[in-house]
């Protein structure tokens, strides 16, 4: 049901999304919080939406486990690599998360403004977040021109986290590395030969 929605969400949002918003975003932006609040203006259902999503919660679907308890894991609570377990680092795991401030266990996962949206649509190639930062932008990104820029998702949104997560290339998911940016057939078919872009 989840993977359904965000489905949904992706494919309601591509007409949008392929017009330019420089028309629409005229700031200036005090945090990136208020970028996420402009964008609800028009995408009212796009935090909602994402919130139930794992790249949200960092938890998997329920299960059961064998004493019949209700059991809900994912990097959120899962020894997760050599990266040991979210917990042990929040500002640096919560980097990679697609929201705003998730420094300790007190984080708001009802606070649709701390949702971010950039970090997926930005398309200026100027969008960065503090490595150390809870998911928090660099203090010099330029979040007009970052929120203009917004765009389709590209290999390059999903790449940052997943290509790069943990400290560098291929560090966090082994067989997810920087040669899948632009990778050759016999590297990756789909991404290769295909065009697939991972939106």
């Amino acid at each position: 049901m989840i993977r359904l929605l965000f489905v949904s969400l992706i494919i309601s949002t591509i007409s949008v999304i392929g017009q330019s918003h420089k028309d629409y975003l005229s700031g200036p932006f005090n945090s990136p919080q208020e970028v996420t609040t402009e964008c609800l203006n028009c995408h009212e259902n796009a935090a909602k939406e994402i919130m139930l999503t794992n790249h949200w919660t960092w938890l998997n679907e329920e299960f059961v486990d064998a004493n019949n308890n209700k059991v809900q894991m994912g990097k959120k609570n899962f020894i997760n690599n050599f990266c040991i377990a979210v917990p042990s680092n929040y500002p640096r795991c919560t980097s990679c998360h697609v929201g705003y401030g998730w420094k300790d266990a007190t984080f708001d996962f009802k606070a649709e403004q701390n949702v971010d949206c950039l970090v997926c649509h930005e398309q200026s190639g100027t969008y960065v977040k503090v490595p150390t930062g809870a998911g928090m932008p660099d203090a010099k990104v330029d979040l007009l021109v970052s929120a203009q820029s917004v765009g389709k998702t590209t290999r390059k949104n999903c790449g940052i986290c997943h290509f790069d997560g943990g400290g560098g290339t291929g560090v966090k998911h082994g067989d997810l590395d920087d040669s899948l940016y632009d990778p050759k057939p016999e590297t990756d078919y789909h991404m290769g030969a295909l065009g697939f872009t991972c939106s």
